[in-house]
């Protein structure tokens, strides 16, 4: 399997899968899971304090334009589909990241305002101009597959989904 990895800039990938540009392929997605609001805000402040995430997944695929007849380049993401929601979902302000004071009692551990981030609280809309820029700018890494390496990516990821030891013929079948 022919693989490059690739950095891609928070706002680029963000972007690209609020658009559809970078589709979601229910073969290799879970459905209709979905992060909780304490999971996506967790996400969020982990890339505003600098942490490394996980990587991005991406299956690069062409095709030839029924009416152009131009080959064209499609991306399909295979594993991060969670964690580009809660990026997309956020830089649309529809969640707050946690706030620890405000918290109900004995939920969190207490945290001194001293201690607190300046963008606990905040909706993306509200971050520090420093911290929006830096946010959007973050650099993250992906996997970029190659056309041919179809098959490859099923065995790569839809074994590990399916939580067994071997895949079954059915799930593995041939690229039409």
């Amino acid at each position: 399997m022919k693989t490059e990895l690739k950095q891609r800039t928070l706002q680029n990938l963000a972007d690209a899968y609020s658009r559809h540009e970078l589709r979601v392929n229910p073969e290799f997605q879970r459905g209709a899971y979905k992060w909780t609001l304490a999971q996506n805000q967790d996400l969020i402040d982990s890339l505003l304090r600098g942490y490394q995430i996980p990587l991005f997944y991406v299956h690069l695929l062409q095709k030839v334009n029924a009416f152009t007849g131009s080959v064209e380049t499609t991306a399909d993401l295979v594993d991060g589909q969670q964690r580009l929601a809660a990026i997309a979902s956020y830089l649309r302000n529809e969640f707050p990241l946690s706030n620890p004071q405000k918290a109900a009692p004995g939920t969190v551990l207490p945290i001194r305002a001293a201690e607190l981030p300046r963008w606990s609280g905040k909706k993306f809309n509200e971050l520090d101009p420093e911290d929006k820029t830096g946010l959007l700018n973050r650099e993250l890494l992906v996997v970029q597959m190659s056309e041919d390496a179809r098959n490859e990516v099923r065995v790569l990821f839809i074994r590990p989904q399916a939580g067994t030891p071997s895949v079954q013929s059915s799930v593995l079948r041939p690229c039409e």
